[in-house]
């Protein structure tokens, strides 16, 4: 997880997990929750802290046998996602019709995701497919922030991490609080994010030729 005080140390980082042998990576940017919801402010990477590190990783994915994702959404208006050409971005998948995942904790309380301290209900109470018609997880996925609505990234940035903003602010019509944060540097319209897209559909269309992900959506354990 990389925060504002640790995220200069990804390539060591790296470096170590490539001498150890592994072979896939995540990184993930902090997000604000859990005992932090009080002062993420000051634990937020700045864009060129994010750059910096991916650039890093890109380079070190390059000269050794270790795949390289982003866990938490790194918005395309404030990163240039599309010049790593190693690195997998990632984006939420809540309610994506080929990979949606949600998460469980260990009550058995189901979750949008592990982000998310709301409950949807529980599972030893009520089917899974009971649960997720639950009018908080519409809200979750058809509420665009204004800012947002134009943007040429939505497609496939869905407004960076809903949890986050609904965390910070109590609304999902509020930005991601990264994304308010660093505002004053977001492009919508810029030529990376035409290229981002341009990557992300020939990514699907191999999926699509491969036979794709199965579609059945998935829940993962955990969660706050």
């Amino acid at each position: 997880m990389g925060t504002r005080h640790n995220i200069a140390s990804f390539r060591g980082a790296l470096e170590l997990n490539v001498l150890l042998g592994v072979r896939n990576v995540a990184l993930g940017r902090f997000v604000p929750g859990g005992a932090a919801i009080g002062r993420w402010q000051g634990l937020l990477p700045d864009p060129d802290m994010l750059q910096a590190a991916l650039g890093a990783a890109d380079h070190l994915a390059k000269r050794y046998p270790i795949a390289i994702s982003i866990s938490t959404p790194i918005l395309p208006c404030l990163v240039d996602l599309a010049r790593y050409e190693t690195i997998t971005p990632g984006f939420c998948t809540v309610g994506n019709e080929t990979n949606s995942l949600f998460a469980i904790d260990p009550l058995g309380n189901l979750k949008v995701c592990s982000h998310s301290p709301f409950s949807l209900g529980n599972l030893f109470e009520a089917t899974f497919t009971d649960l997720v018609k639950h009018s908080f997880l519409r809200e979750f996925l058809e509420t665009v922030p204004e800012f947002c609505r134009d943007c040429a990234a939505l497609s496939i940035c869905r407004a960076g991490c809903r949890s986050s903003a609904h965390l910070c602010y109590g609304s999902f019509e509020h930005e991601d609080p990264y994304l308010v944060t660093w505002k004053r540097r977001a492009s919508k319209t810029s030529p990376a994010i035409a290229r981002l897209k341009e990557r992300e559909a020939a990514v699907r269309a191999r999926k699509a030729k491969k036979g794709g992900p199965s579609g059945t959506p998935q829940a993962s354990k955990g969660g706050r």
